[in-house]
């Protein structure tokens, strides 16, 4: 699980569990993560690439406001994604492109969100990459010493994967 606080976040050691830098908890406890929302051009497509890369199962198989909604849930979170809404025009994702150690979609709002996964990244990596998976960002060593990748997602979506 991902425990967005305040901007600050430290590993304590634990898979899945952070706290913030100064060991105070959460910084509102009024405030619990739901989901992340992606509007998609083919919506079923997308939550079945979630479920057959992944391993997320669907919650639910909605209609809202005129366009397909499914709920996908991934490692206690779920991943909303909808299709156009009526009137809607949505501007196609920028691509995540390499700069000098870090790669970056080099526009303002969300770049990518991330999973931790407990288990063995590299095999796991290979299974993705033989079902045809692109990854902007090969499996290196982060910053922490951690292994990481970056899985193109449909949509546009870039996807954070860290071993834990």
């Amino acid at each position: 699980m991902v425990v967005i606080i305040a901007g600050a976040w430290q590993d304590t050691g634990s898979c899945g569990r952070w706290a913030s830098y100064r060991g105070k908890g959460m910084s509102n406890p009024a405030f619990k993560f739901d989901h992340v929302h992606i509007i998609s051009q083919d919506p079923h497509a997308s939550a079945r690439w979630y479920v057959e890369m992944l391993g997320a199962r669907i919650a639910r198989d909605t209609v809202a406001r005129g366009a397909p909604q499914i709920f996908v849930e991934l490692g206690g979170m779920t991943v909303l994604i909808r299709g156009r809404r009526p009137g809607e025009d949505p501007a196609p994702a920028r691509p995540i492109r390499p700069y000098a150690d870090f790669s970056s979609h080099n526009g303002l709002g969300t770049d990518h969100f991330g999973f931790l996964y407990e288990g063995d990244l590299t095999a796991f990596c290979a299974e993705l990459r033989a079902k045809g998976v692109h990854f902007p960002v090969e499996l290196k060593e982060g910053v922490g010493g951690s292994l990481l990748c970056y899985v193109a997602a449909p949509d546009g979506v870039s996807i954070e994967i860290m071993q834990c």
